[in-house]
């Protein structure tokens, strides 16, 4: 009765604009027909402007077969159901006083009921794409080939299959995890192959990997607790600085000591490394530091082996507030990774102070964020400056 077609139908571009709100009814078919009284305005006076919805017809092309469809038109159960529809209809459009309007026709009733059906069904096997990503995250390493060897041989969703996935390898204990796999290949999608659900297994796992390689991790000094693990963030700048083969973009508000992190960053200087450092000036340089010195006088073992930025006065009074600081902390290796924090480069922040920080192996985002003062940096028209 229904064929799906492989190929792409004409997009469709539709914008839907909210004008306004319905007590208790819904509206009418002609949203805009809906008299006064039961809309409620999206503001007391005119809008000048409506909250709007871009949608793009996306989906499956469906052909039904017109022969078969005539057909079940014709049965009489089905003629029979249409005219309690018909007479729901209009008893629909009297009790809201509207005019008399044509039965939109059966046809429309049957893609409607489809339409409820098919995304119903993809819902289902939703459920169990989301179950396979959610097994898929908490197999032990080597689990995942394992299972799909099995799944590949597999021809239904049963007892015999939960135990063949746990005696795949033995010593584990990964019963409640072959349970859940089974449990919902059955109930959800027990037409679909085992070579497809160890295929979809597979994919769930990379896309897993691929993912947690990408999530950000804490950094966090200071008092210890039991629910998070410490990593000190000496350790993470250390290994950062170290790991870096083309850049570094350094930027912190107060620089101190930190005499490891010095050697570091001298040693990647050495090996090729461009090195930024944005840091912020003292008082009388036009800076929020208090003393006479700023936080570039920390690395002066770098001042032939690093470029120094500074963000001077004027063009903090141009941005709107001559008293702004540059409180930002930043280190971003190669672009590929950060981390932002609250701790400056001195000793007590790298160790002993109450310190919390991200860091982010997402390149894109770490991209997006070099460009950022990559934009600063811009002699023509950013903001900062290089110390001469």
């Amino acid at each position: 009765m229904v064929e799906i077609l492989n190929q792409a139908a004409d997009s469709r571009r539709k914008v839907a604009a909210l004008q306004g709100f319905t007590r208790i009814d819904a509206p009418e078919w002609e949203v805009l027909d809906t008299p006064d009284r039961r809309r409620a305005p999206l503001a007391i006076g005119e809008p000048t402007w409506v909250p709007c919805a871009e949608m793009r017809g996306e989906g499956i092309f469906l052909r039904f077969d017109e022969d078969r469809i005539v057909a079940w038109e014709h049965q009489p159960e089905v003629k029979q159901r249409e005219q309690m529809l018909v007479r729901a209809h209009d008893l629909w459009r009297a009790q809201r006083q509207l005019p008399p309007e044509s039965w939109p026709g059966l046809r429309f009733v049957l893609l409607h009921t489809f339409a409820h059906v098919l995304i119903r069904e993809f819902a289902l096997e939703w459920r169990f794409a989301l179950a396979l990503a959610d097994i898929a995250a908490r197999l032990p390493a080597g689990h995942v080939d394992a299972w799909a060897a099995v799944l590949t041989s597999t021809a239904a969703p049963d007892s015999a299959t939960e135990a063949r996935l746990i005696d795949a390898r033995p010593g584990y204990a990964v019963a409640a995890q072959a349970h859940q796999l089974v449990n919902a290949w059955r109930v959800n999608a027990p037409a679909v192959p085992g070579a497809a659900v160890a295929l979809a297994l597979r994919s769930a796992a990379q896309v897993h990997r691929t993912t947690a390689q990408h999530q950000p991790s804490l950094v966090i000094n200071g008092p210890t607790s039991p629910n998070v693990p410490v990593r000190l963030t000496s350790s993470v700048v250390v290994e950062m600085i170290r790991a870096a083969r083309e850049s570094l973009l350094i930027v912190s508000f107060a620089a101190y000591g930190v005499t490891e992190v010095i050697t570091e960053l001298v040693a990647s200087a050495n090996r090729g490394v461009h090195i930024d450092l944005v840091l912020e000036s003292s008082a009388p340089d036009g800076g929020a530091l208090r003393g006479h010195t700023g936080a570039a006088v920390a690395f002066t073992a770098l001042r032939d082996r690093a470029t120094f930025w500074h963000w001077p006065a004027h063009q903090r009074a141009a941005a709107g507030n001559p008293r702004a600081a540059l409180h930002a902390k930043l280190i971003a290796a190669d672009t590929r990774t950060a981390l932002v924090s609250s701790a400056n480069l001195t000793d007590r922040a790298l160790s002993s102070n109450l310190e919390v920080g991200v860091v982010l192996h997402d390149p894109d985002l770490v991209r997006r964020l070099v460009r950022h003062f990559t934009g600063l940096m811009n002699p023509r028209t950013g903001p900062l400056e290089v110390t001469r």
